[in-house]
């Protein structure tokens, strides 16, 4: 039976543990682990302070053509024998105004995905979050030296049911960071507040699996 007041929020995104590289866990892990805390690596540490996810839609899915139609007016006249003129003759042209009508496109509508996401992230004391996507980053553009034998990451989103159990599996595959915003320093500022900053990622396919219980 479904719910009358379904929630929406409900969702549970991981980073995996080869996302981050070993170079870096290996400097971050002691700053995280200088303070007791009960996170104790850099992954889950990424993975707490995840607030927010996009999901890609749909774009450009129709083509529209213009078309303008036109009837030609016919002056009948009397039959007078003469086959020529028994069917009269050409009369005025009326052009219609023109319209635009719009058609699915011909290509796959997969193809029309926005293979773009975004993660919202919050920004930790310290901002070891932040530097550690940065630095990350940085690792993988010298993927050819670093990573030759590099893994293909596949981020997953669940979703949950009001009970805390997972309804649908949906897997970004092939990911790779696509951007990382700035962050802005300023002295007025005078309440404490959370800032957040945004991770752009880039996938190859989206695969969605619905579960049935």
């Amino acid at each position: 039976m479904l719910s009358l007041t379904p929630r929406y929020d409900l969702f549970r995104i991981l980073l995996p543990m080869e996302f981050i590289p070993e170079d870096i866990k290996k400097k971050y892990n002691p700053l995280i682990n200088s303070d007791p805390m009960v996170i104790t690596n850099c992954t889950d540490y990424l993975n707490e302070s995840i607030k927010t996810i996009t999901f890609p839609g749909f774009t450009d899915l129709i083509q529209t053509q213009r078309q303008t139609s036109t009837n030609t007016g016919i002056q009948v006249k009397e039959n007078t024998g003469n086959l020529n003129n028994s069917l009269g003759k050409l009369g005025r042209i009326n052009r219609e105004s023109t319209s635009e009508v719009p058609y699915y496109s011909s290509m796959n509508p997969l193809d029309k995905i926005d293979k773009t996401f975004a993660i919202t992230f919050r920004l930790n004391q310290g901002l070891y979050n932040y530097f550690i996507l940065l630095e990350t980053i940085y690792h993988r553009y010298l993927r050819d030296i670093n990573y030759q034998n590099d893994k293909i990451i596949d981020i997953k989103l669940q979703i949950l049911s009001e009970s805390g159990k997972v309804s649908t599996d949906i897997t970004f595959e092939n990911c790779v960071i696509d951007g990382l915003e700035g962050l802005e320093f300023s002295y007025d500022k005078v309440e404490r507040s959370s800032d957040v900053f945004q991770c752009n990622f880039k996938f190859m396919n989206l695969k969605i699996d619905f579960r049935n219980s």
